[in-house]
């Protein structure tokens, strides 16, 4: 596998012992640290997962929406993206420049640099001279359901987490589920009309799905291990504020009495 290296040049600061002087100081000093970014073939990070998305943000703030296809690439066990995704725009990533200059702060160590360093090329491959980023989460979807204006909507939405208001990780499907997400919306539709509710239908979103190892996702899971860690978190409150109130002799005798009413 080809590298792409990186020289980061960077100003950091030690605390150095002048002679003649017990305390350090603060010294400034100028650095630089080389990382390397894996530099792939199509064939070492193939394309995974293709999105089509009808409703993409536009080319300029303001403009029109539009359809845009997304490539996902499966490298190192994980889904990489050419671009940042976000709903008013698509950023794509900027070249990777053989030099850095001016990284982070100059008060920061030496050590603390190189880890930067190491962290930031961690995140990044190069495929084509195309510079990826790792996604934050594998995408899934979502169905959701809003009121506006004395209207309805229900769209299909993607997603690259759970942190989403008013839904548990139970609610969202993984990408190969996407037929039954959207007879999930087709279901909500009907469930308007036959109340005589205005409402509109949004399905921007299609999948092909290449390489179905890449798709990992267990919403049931994922919802089963929240919900025991809530049971195990409210059950540790439940406990402490037992233990406070049998400490209290008062509290305690109080909640004897309770008891044994409940009982008699």
């Amino acid at each position: 596998m080809k590298t792409y290296q990186v020289t980061w040049k960077f100003t950091y600061t030690e605390n150095i012992v002048p002679s003649r002087c017990r305390k350090p100081r603060p010294e400034k000093f100028q650095g630089q640290y080389r990382v390397e970014i894996p530099d792939l073939t199509d064939n070492e990070a193939p394309v995974a997962i293709i999105e089509i998305d009808r409703n993409a943000a536009p080319e300029k703030l303001g403009g029109e929406r539009r359809t845009r296809i997304r490539k996902y690439r499966w490298y190192n066990n994980q889904l990489w993206c050419n671009h940042q995704i976000e709903y008013f725009h698509d950023i794509e990533f900027e070249p990777i420049q053989s030099e850095i200059t001016g990284c982070d702060s100059c008060e920061e160590s030496l050590a603390e640099h190189q880890e930067k360093a190491r962290q930031w090329a961690k995140s990044k491959i190069l495929v084509d001279e195309i510079v990826y980023q790792a996604l934050r989460r594998e995408p899934r979807l979502l169905v959701n359901r809003d009121y506006y204006d004395g209207k309805f909507y229900v769209s299909l939405e993607r997603h690259f987490d759970y942190n989403v208001s008013r839904f548990k990780k139970s609610d969202f499907y993984r990408l190969d589920k996407i037929k039954q997400a959207v007879a999930e919306c087709y279901k909500w539709v009907s469930h308007f009309e036959r109340d005589n509710e205005d409402v509109e239908l949004l399905i921007p979103y299609s999948f092909k799905v290449l390489i179905p190892g890449a798709i990992q996702l267990n919403p049931e899971a994922d919802q089963a291990v929240a919900d025991e860690e809530k049971y195990q978190t409210n059950l540790q409150k439940l406990i402490s504020e037992a233990q406070r109130i049998f400490n209290d002799e008062s509290q305690r005798f109080r909640a004897l009495k309770e008891a044994a009413a409940k009982f008699s």
